[in-house]
């Protein structure tokens, strides 16, 4: 049996301005794909609550925070 695949992985070699000896890598996933991966998923399908938050300015500032 296959089973599903996920998102692949994506691979960026980073340039650095200072010599080194390895090549830094940087290796991500797309995060829509995984986020769509995820809700796609048959175990979780009834295990994500879809509510969302309005966050207005006051709480970005850092009153909202000493709460």
């Amino acid at each position: 049996e296959m089973l599903p695949s996920g998102p692949c992985w994506k691979l960026q070699v980073i340039i650095t301005t200072h010599p080194i000896k390895s090549p830094v890598v940087l290796c991500w996933h797309d995060p829509l794909k995984c986020i769509s991966n995820i809700f796609n998923h048959l175990l979780s399908h009834n295990c994500m609550n879809y509510t969302y938050c309005v966050y207005t300015e006051w709480m970005t500032g850092d009153c909202a925070w000493e709460i």
